[in-house]
C-alpha cells in the first residue's frame, strides 16, 4: 500500500510519534516509500512562521531532516492539488 502523508502526520512522524497510533506507525514502518505533498512543506513553513509547531532545528535543517530520500518520496504539485488547495479554506498556500 502507498502512503500520502497528511502534513500533521509529516511533523507527528519526525517530531512526536508518540502522537500517531502504533498501529499506523507498524505500517508506515513496513513501508518502503513514504509519499509527501509539497504543498506540507509550504504548510510547514506557515506553521513555522506563526510559531507552531515550535521546531529544535532551523526550519530548513528540519525539512531535510524530516525527508530522508530512503523513505520520503516528494509527489509533483499537479494544477489539480494546486486548485484543490487554492480553493479550500482548510488547506490554503501561500507563494
Amino acid at each position: 500500500m502507498k502512503y500520502l502523508l497528511a502534513t500533521n502526520a509529516w511533523i507527528w512522524t519526525f517530531s512526536d510519534p508518540g502522537k500517531i497510533r502504533k498501529s499506523v506507525r507498524d505500517g508506515l514502518n513496513l513501508e518502503e516509500r513514504i509519499s509527501l505533498s509539497p504543498s506540507s512543506i509550504v504548510k510547514v513553513a506557515q506553521k513555522s512562521a506563526k510559531g507552531c509547531p515550535d521546531f529544535s532545528l532551523p526550519l530548513d535543517c528540519w525539512v531535510r531532516n524530516a525527508m530522508p530520500p530512503s523513505l520520503m518520496v516528494l509527489q509533483p504539485l499537479t494544477a489539480e492539488i494546486a486548485l484543490r488547495d487554492h480553493t479550500d479554506t482548510h488547506h490554503k498556500l501561500s507563494f
